[in-house]
């Protein structure tokens, strides 16, 4: 149950990736998807403290794609 989360962070970013991905450049796609795999292991291994902190790096690194998404949602409006 401590990992539901961190699971859903993950499917929430990879659609966004699959919907929005010409808003990432090759480097950001790159860095947010070792991100993805880091928390995928520490998930695997039920290590809470790395599923915390593997969890917080991808947040921090898809804070400015998900910024990117809103002004792209609010141009379309």
């Amino acid at each position: 149950q401590t990992c539901a989360l961190p699971i859903y962070l993950i499917h929430d970013v990879e659609k966004a990736i699959q919907k929005d991905a010409d808003l990432l450049s090759s480097t950001e796609m790159q860095a947010i998807e070792d991100a993805i795999q880091a928390l995928r292991s520490a998930i695997t291994e039920k290590n809470r403290d790395g599923v915390e902190a593997r969890q917080g790096q991808l947040i921090q690194l898809t804070e400015a794609f998900a910024d990117r998404r809103v002004r792209k949602a609010l141009e379309e409006v």
